[in-house]
C-alpha cells in the first residue's frame, strides 16, 4: 500500500492476475483505499497513481487505449477530516465528502450522532449504556477524485443530506451553506458559525479572541484560562 511491495512473487502475480481478469476495457472502476491514519500520504496517492498507470499501460498493450488517470479511474481515501489541508498539498483535486465513516468493531468511532437510527442501534448494543462515554462522533470520512456532485448519499441516510446548488455536492443538513465563505463550512460537530473577525467560520464551541488575535475553544485560549482561574481563586476566597 505504501511502498508497493511484495513479498512473495506469488503475491504480485495474483496482483496481476486479479487486475487482468477483472478490469475489461469498457468497465467502469474505482478504488477504495482504507489506509492505517498514521501512513505517508504522500506515498499512498503516489501508489494509487502507480496502480492506474498500471491499467493504463496494460489496457495500452492489449487494446491500443489512451493512457487513464485519476479522472478515468476515480479512487476513495478513507482518512479523518483534518488531514484535508495536508491532502490538499500533496493531491488537489480530491474532495472531501460529508459522509462519516463509521466502524463496527471501533470503540471510538462507531458512531454518527446525527444519524438517529445509527444511534438507536448503538444503544441497542451497550445495552446499560456503560461505554457510551467511550463513543464519540466518527472524524472519519471520504475523500474522492470524483466530482462531489457525482456522489450521492446512501438510500439509508439520505434523508440527512440536501444537496446544494451554490457547492454542486450533497451536504449534511447541518453543514449550512455559509454566503460569507460562500460553501458548506461545517467539518465536524454542530452548525459552524462565521467570524467576522476571522473572515471564516469557525467550530461552534469556539470564541473569537482579540488578544489570541483568531478563534480558540476556552482551553486552548491562554487569557481565558487566566480568567477562568482568577474567577475560580476569587469564589474560593469568599
Amino acid at each position: 500500500m505504501v511502498n508497493g511491495f511484495f513479498f512473495s512473487r506469488t503475491e504480485e502475480e495474483n496482483f496481476h492476475h486479479f487486475i487482468k481478469n477483472n478490469i475489461k476495457p469498457d468497465d467502469k472502476c474505482s478504488i477504495f483505499c482504507d489506509p492505517p491514519f498514521s501512513a505517508p500520504l504522500s506515498l499512498i496517492v503516489k501508489q494509487i497513481n502507480s496502480i492506474i498507470q498500471y491499467i493504463s499501460s496494460f489496457q495500452i498493450t492489449k487494446n491500443n487505449c489512451k493512457s487513464l488517470n485519476q479522472n478515468d479511474i476515480p479512487y476513495l481515501l478513507v482518512l479523518p477530516f483534518f488531514f484535508e489541508k495536508k491532502l490538499q498539498k500533496i493531491a488537489p483535486f480530491l474532495n472531501l465528502l460529508d459522509y462519516k465513516i463509521t466502524y463496527e468493531n471501533h470503540s471510538r468511532l462507531d458512531c454518527d450522532i446525527t444519524d438517529n437510527r445509527n444511534h438507536r442501534d448503538l444503544t441497542n448494543k451497550i445495552g446499560d449504556h456503560s461505554n457510551r462515554g467511550q463513543r464519540r462522533d466518527s472524524i472519519v470520512r471520504l475523500f474522492t477524485s470524483l466530482l462531489p456532485s457525482l456522489v450521492h448519499p446512501p438510500k439509508s441516510i439520505e434523508k440527512c443530506f440536501r444537496f446544494c446548488e451554490i457547492c454542486q455536492r450533497y451536504s449534511h443538513i447541518t453543514n449550512l451553506h455559509c454566503p460569507k465563505c460562500d460553501r458548506c463550512t461545517t467539518k465536524h460537530g454542530p452548525t459552524y458559525v462565521h467570524c467576522d473577525k476571522c473572515n471564516r467560520c469557525r467550530p461552534a464551541k469556539k470564541f473569537h479572541c482579540d488578544q489570541c488575535k483568531h478563534c480558540v475553544s476556552i482551553n486552548q485560549c491562554v487569557h481565558q484560562s487566566k480568567r477562568k482561574k482568577l474567577s475560580y481563586n476569587t469564589s474560593d476566597n469568599l
